[in-house]
């Protein structure tokens, strides 16, 4: 059983060096942008698990504070905390954004290069030498699957992110007009 995992591991380890080196060295770019994103979405999850909740206690605790102001003058500090709620939880998420759509781009570019690489060998060597186009195909297939995985992969974890942070901005928003109207019925 141990053996089966080990041999496992080493193929998808041979599996995936290879896909590395027949994709050229855009497949590194496309590999250190994806890795550059899921950093930061690590990041930012972390920063929601450990310091989400405590934020949004300190922002209803500061809105208990404004109870007895003018009613234009809370509507505009409930839009400020609202706002500073999902400033301080989004930072850095437009950079992954960014990311996502480096990625599929310079798979395009790896595309490019490789169809290049195959019209070389085709203008030196004609149809004659297979091997050296299959190559250069695998040079331009390869970078695009990565550059479409690394995307899809951190548009779909920045997706969810962004959904957890939007339901608890929702939460933070019915909890001030909760607070809001219990001061004014207290009135």
């Amino acid at each position: 059983m141990l053996t089966e995992s080990a041999s496992h591991s080493t193929n998808a380890y041979h599996m995936a060096q290879q896909v590395l080196s027949s994709g050229g060295p855009l497949v590194w770019v496309i590999l250190i942008v994806m890795m550059l994103s899921w950093l930061l979405l690590l990041e930012r999850w972390l920063y929601f698990k450990q310091y989400g909740r405590a934020n949004f206690d300190f922002l209803l605790c500061q809105w208990r504070r404004v109870a007895f102001l003018k009613p234009r003058q809370i509507a505009a500090i409930r839009q400020n905390t609202l706002n500073q709620f999902a400033v301080v939880h989004r930072r850095r998420l437009h950079w992954v954004g960014l990311f996502i759509a480096l990625c599929p781009m310079l798979g395009m570019l790896g595309t490019v290069t490789g169809m290049i690489h195959v019209f070389d060998v085709l203008g030196e060597f004609g149809t004659g030498n297979p091997r050296l186009m299959a190559n250069g195909i695998a040079m331009a297939t390869v970078p695009s699957l990565c550059g479409m995985i690394a995307a899809v992969s951190s548009l779909f974890a920045r997706s969810r992110l962004l959904r957890r942070i939007d339901r608890q901005l929702m939460k933070l928003d019915e909890q001030l007009v909760y607070q809001q109207t219990a001061t004014m019925n207290c009135e």
